[in-house]
């Protein structure tokens, strides 16, 4: 067995160890991290401009924000399995 438990053979789901990135790698990553930050950006000047008030709001079924809202879950949700996999 190895000095420290945390360094087994054996794969593990959680990872209880992470591995050191290239430098590429790491280049990459925050690439990602910043598109998403810029997309983030974006999706909030949208919601910005959909809460000007005009006639077309009456009609709307789902307010604009619970679209942000699931735009911004499903954008970090994107960003995390990237990240996972770049850095599995």
């Amino acid at each position: 067995m190895a000095d420290d438990e945390r360094e087994s053979a054996a794969p593990s789901r959680f990872r209880p160890r992470y591995r050191a990135l290239t430098q590429a790698e790491k280049d990459l990553h925050d690439a990602i991290k910043a598109k998403a930050e810029e997309l983030e950006l974006l999706f909030d000047h949208m919601l910005v401009m959909q809460q000007q008030p005009d006639k077309a709001a009456i009609l709307r079924p789902v307010a604009p924000a619970r679209y942000h809202a699931l735009a911004i879950t499903n954008l970090e949700e994107s960003v995390m399995w990237a990240i996972k996999g770049l850095t599995a």
